[in-house]
């Protein structure tokens, strides 16, 4: 057998393949866990603004449109 590429040995280049590969499942788990918090973070901030539009509504809005 002769090395795929001159000088390196096949089991030199199936480690650092193993490696890229390895290294890449732990930019995924990564990313996955910052897009559940990504996710958690808008639903309160859509919370948020959906209570303050509400309390504007009902306190402000509303009791404009009553006075007249």
């Amino acid at each position: 057998m002769h090395p795929a590429i001159p000088g390196q040995p096949l089991g030199e280049i199936a480690r650092a393949l193993g490696v890229s590969f390895n290294t890449t499942l732990v930019a995924l788990a990564e990313s996955a866990a910052l897009v559940l918090l990504l996710h958690l973070v808008q639903a309160q901030e859509e919370l948020a603004v959906n209570q303050a539009g509400h309390y504007t509504l009902i306190n402000l809005i509303n009791r404009l449109y009553a006075g007249r």
